[in-house]
């Protein structure tokens, strides 16, 4: 039984019956307040007594930095982070289009790996090569049913609803940051957010469809061939790095340097000033221009 053709014929025969999904537009603002809000409160719950709660919370950073997907990073392990070329691999068996995906890890991402290496060495979790970064002692719900059918069954559970898994619930980080900030972000909403940030910072919509692992645009495949890996890593790392500076900004742990006799702006404001920037760019309006323009 061949199910694809199936599927395909089943799909003519009801074509026009089966409602068109929607496409899901909603992100988070990071040059407004809001913005700003979430991921300070999410910088505050990573340092939260609450153990689980700060490892999810870590998880939801490397999340609003990197822009990868929720499982496959729920599935990192720490042979996936290389230190020494500042990198971090997703499998191939955990990434949505099956591709070996390498992202670069510039300073704060990087130290959040190593803090959350000594938190978990502290709480007693294994650290080696194939143990989970963001591990957790909670079971999820299939780990809870099969120990209890085991019981059921007076039979030992599987393997792999023992021991210590990776988190699997980000629901009541979410719950809790919406109750702070009053609004619903979901973690496909963060990627989101990311891609734009991404984006906006270096102008680069090709360059964010590759770090986000996308398929890439038609006309840009074969060039993409061309380039070499480590050439790859270099340009996203100008990228990422942007990126991460203006994150420091909103979480509250970097102050935007002012020129002299300036006073320094604030996150949104810098927000603001790099998208009129670019409006300018694009207008091919010229600062000169622009400066004879405002009578200065």
């Amino acid at each position: 039984m061949n199910l694809p053709i199936i599927r395909e014929g089943w799909r003519i025969q009801n074509e026009g019956l089966i409602p068109e999904p929607v496409k899901r537009t909603r992100s988070l603002r990071l040059d407004r307040n809001e913005g700003c809000e979430y991921v300070q409160e999410v910088e505050r719950l990573r340092h939260d007594e609450n153990s689980t709660l700060a490892c999810t919370a870590d998880y939801v950073m490397l999340l609003l930095l990197l822009g990868s997907r929720r499982v496959e990073t729920m599935r990192l392990r720490w042979s996936d982070a290389d230190f020494d070329d500042r990198v971090i691999k997703f499998r191939p068996e955990n990434v949505k289009n099956g591709k070996l995906l390498v992202l670069p890890l510039e300073p704060w991402a990087e130290q959040i790996l190593i803090d959350r290496k000594r938190k978990n060495a502290e709480r007693g979790l294994a650290t080696g090569p194939q143990d989970w970064i963001f591990s957790s002692r909670r079971r999820s719900k299939r780990q809870a049913a099969e120990i209890e059918a085991a019981k059921l069954e007076n039979r030992e559970p599987a393997t792999w609803a023992r021991g210590v898994t990776h988190i699997s619930s980000t629901i009541e980080i979410l719950d809790l940051l919406q109750a702070r900030i009053g609004r619903w972000t979901s973690l496909h909403d963060i990627q989101r957010t990311v891609a734009g940030a991404l984006t906006l910072a270096k102008d680069a919509l090709e360059e964010t469809s590759k770090s986000l692992n996308h398929s890439p645009a038609r006309q840009f495949a074969q060039t993409k061939t061309y380039v070499p890996p480590h050439d790859m890593i270099k340009m996203l790392r100008k990228l990422f790095a942007k990126h991460e500076k203006n994150m420091r900004v909103f979480a509250g742990l970097l102050t935007v340097e002012a020129t002299e006799g300036e006073k320094a702006l604030t996150a949104e404001q810098q927000m603001i000033l790099e998208a009129a920037m670019k409006m300018m760019e694009t207008a091919k309006v010229s600062p000169e221009q622009l400066r004879r323009a405002l009578g200065d």
